[in-house]
């Protein structure tokens, strides 16, 4: 038997270690262009780009070693001062981190990634600038968004000069995270000037010798301006893997406060500030989350088997075994609700992602857009988050292509030439709200109902209210574009997004102002794996509603209904109207009731605070429900959402009451009976 490699495990912690450095990368690049960040955050982002190179050259991964190389050359002209951070220079480090998020994936997957010969050829120059401009004034070709700091003389620098010993041994670990004694070396003379010794003392003889030990240590002597915390912050990628010290050195102890070397000394397990750890993390695989997903929901599903049928048994409910039943229900919706948060995630890596396509986007058609971001800490199921990858996606290059204007458009205006575009995300009503809006010119509704004629997708002479108008752009193949680009015009995008939004149970919106820009907002359920719901009943039939949208049941008669059309009907609740309709005629299960007398009536609460009540035929309980997806291969009818298996073991859908209404009563006939007050 073949055991398994060591260093294949490495290399797959090593790719997940990348993962969150480049997202420390992002968060550090982010907070320098909004100005909120203080001088550790650069020595964040250098960190990162550094550690990245160091685990890269453990595995020989040449390409991605080089590029970082580079980058990290560059960073440290900012580190060091030499160069200002400038709109531009943020752009081209955003762009470098972009190669370098492209060449970590692709040597993970093993494949060929192009030279980025013009980002090198910038980055390059930012890293000579410097001397260049110091022995050559003006005759150097620095790029714009270059702005270097005043040399200092050669005097003023040697009186900040100061000497420190670091006494360095690395920990088995140190090797095994893929760093190397020549990332310190590396690190340390990017300070200043650096003389290295090497202890061999307690090396032993070949034959003795342990390869799984460490036995050399170093002694670094470093003549720097800087002071003893940067170079402490230095060699933080250090901390937990290494033992070091650093003294003052003999000849600069009047640069230095008056104190003996031994209190001078810092211990590596105590003098990192920046990087505490609060907490705990295990990476697990995610076949096993997975797994354990799945078992808890066939955990559900017993457990509701088990209550019916205890109750189809008669015993008593007052009796040892319903008191058990109810101990072992609590259990039950703790460990599910303990699954959920190990599969929950923040959407802040999605909207990495997004920051990303605005720039590419914005660059390929001469637009200046900057993305904001609004409750990136929002959790979400992972499974919802990978999918909402590919319609973000589309719904961000659109807000680029159609929804911001021209520079020169917009100062004509009196908007700012560069455009916003604001992503956000927020639990609301039990679920998630995810809204892109945009500062531009608002939907061109004539322009889109004519296309839309042009297309024989509504007749000529057809009546549409705004928001019909606005669903149009969902059709298949419609699109404003006048040319094919590579933003648009193929009529691929919309429709897309509508289709991967109902896939995974949620709704999308559209609002527009003219010259005041669009927002599309989508609504999405907080996890795919389980609901609290109401079991009703309608024409024989076993439906679910989501609990969270229910309000209260009510007993109707005769004399609280009101028609406001043939077919369309409003129910009186507490002196205010609300729109009412047949659940069962709505899905298709029956002819409409010809009277409402003793039914029943569950009011709902939708997530724009609109109010509707649903005709149902008996309310039979609430429970927790798993919920299962409904394949490609079923056809998904208007207002189902997914199914889910009960107690008995039969299937019953789960509805979307959004849904329903959206498709069941007409947009004017809920404008005029939502929640007014009773004349």
């Amino acid at each position: 038997m073949v055991s398994p490699d060591p260093m294949a495990e490495i290399r797959v912690s090593f790719f997940v270690e990348c993962e969150e450095l480049l997202e420390a990368l992002q968060d550090g690049l982010q907070a320098l262009s909004s100005s909120t960040h203080d001088e550790e955050t650069i020595h964040v982002v250098f960190r990162a780009v550094h550690s990245i190179k160091g685990g890269a050259a453990a595995f020989g991964l040449e390409k991605l070693v080089q590029f970082a190389h580079h980058f990290e050359t560059s960073l440290d002209r900012v580190r060091t001062g030499t160069a200002c951070i400038t709109p531009d220079l943020l752009n081209l480090f955003f762009r470098a981190t972009d190669h370098l998020s492209d060449l970590v994936h692709a040597s993970r997957d093993s494949l060929d990634i192009h030279e980025p010969g013009m980002l090198l050829h910038e980055l390059d120059v930012l890293a000579c600038a410097a001397s260049q401009s110091a022995t050559h004034d003006g005759a150097t070709s620095i790029p714009k968004e270059i702005a270097l700091k005043p040399t200092e003389t050669d005097d003023v620098a040697s009186q900040r000069q100061k000497t420190y010993k670091i006494e360095f041994r690395p920990n088995v670990e140190f090797f095994e995270e893929g760093h190397d004694v020549v990332d310190v070396l590396e690190c340390l003379a990017a300070l200043g000037d650096v003389d290295v010794q090497c202890d061999s003392s307690t090396l032993p003889p070949l034959d003795h010798l342990m390869p799984t030990q460490i036995y050399l240590g170093w002694t670094f002597d470093l003549t720097t301006d800087v002071d003893q915390a940067e170079v402490v912050s230095t060699l933080g990628f250090t901390h937990g893997l290494a033992t070091s010290q650093i003294f003052p050195h003999a000849q600069d102890k009047g640069c230095l406060p008056e104190t003996s070397s031994a209190s001078v000394g810092v211990a590596n397990d105590q003098r990192i500030p920046n990087t505490p750890k609060d907490k705990t993390v295990v990476r697990v695989d995610l076949d096993r989350v997975e797994r354990l997903a799945n078992l808890v929901g066939e955990l559900v599903i017993n457990q509701a088997m088990l209550a019916q049928s205890l109750q189809i048994s008669g015993v008593s409910p007052h009796s040892d075994t319903m008191h058990g039943l109810e101990e072992f229900q609590r259990l039950t919706r703790d460990i599910q609700d303990s699954v959920m948060m190990i599969r929950a995630q923040p959407v802040k890596s999605l909207f990495q992602r997004m920051a990303r396509t605005v720039r590419e986007a914005s660059a390929s058609i001469d637009k200046d857009v900057r993305l904001i971001t609004v409750g990136d800490a929002t959790e979400v199921d992972k499974t919802v988050i990978e999918h909402l990858v590919e319609p973000l996606t589309h719904m961000v290059r659109n807000a680029v292509d159609h929804g911001i204007e021209k520079p020169d458009e917009r100062r004509a205006c009196s908007k700012p030439a560069q455009g916003e575009i604001r992503l956000s995300a927020a639990h609301r009503s039990g679920r998630v709200q995810i809204e892109v809006s945009d500062d531009g010119g608002g939907i061109d509704r004539d322009k889109v109902l004519a296309t839309a004629i042009k297309n024989g997708l509504v007749t000529e002479n057809a009546t549409l209210t705004e928001s019909e108008i606005d669903a149009l752009l969902f059709l298949p193949g419609f699109s404003t574009a006048p040319d094919v680009s590579d933003l648009s015009g193929r009529g691929v995008g919309m429709d897309v997004v509508r289709n991967a939004i109902h896939r995974l149970g949620g709704r999308i919106n559209i609002s527009s102002k003219p010259n005041a820009g669009t927002t599309f907002s989508i609504s999405l359920p907080l996890t795919l794996a389980v609901l609290d719901g109401m079991v009703i009943e309608v024409a024989d039939e076993t439906l679910v509603v989501p609990l969270n949208v229910v309000a209260e049941t009510l007993t109707l008669s005769d004399n609280m209904i009101e028609q406001i059309q043939p077919g369309y009907s409003v129910v009186r609740v507490r002196g205010t109207f609300v729109p009412l309709f047949d659940l069962g005629a709505a899905l298709g299960y029956r002819p409409l009731c010809d009277s409402v007398e003793n039914r029943i009536a569950m009011l709902l609460v939708l997530e724009d605070d609109s109010h509707v009540a649903l005709l149902v035929d008996e309310v039979r309980d609430q429970r927790q429900v798993v919920i299962k997806g409904l394949d490609d291969s079923c056809h998904r009818p208007p207002g189902i959402a997914a199914a889910t298996i009960l107690g008995d073991g039969r299937v019953a859908l789960i509805l979307d009451p959004a849904d329903i209404v959206a498709n069941t009563i007409p947009a004017k006939a809920i404008e005029r009976a939502r929640m007014e007050p009773q004349a």
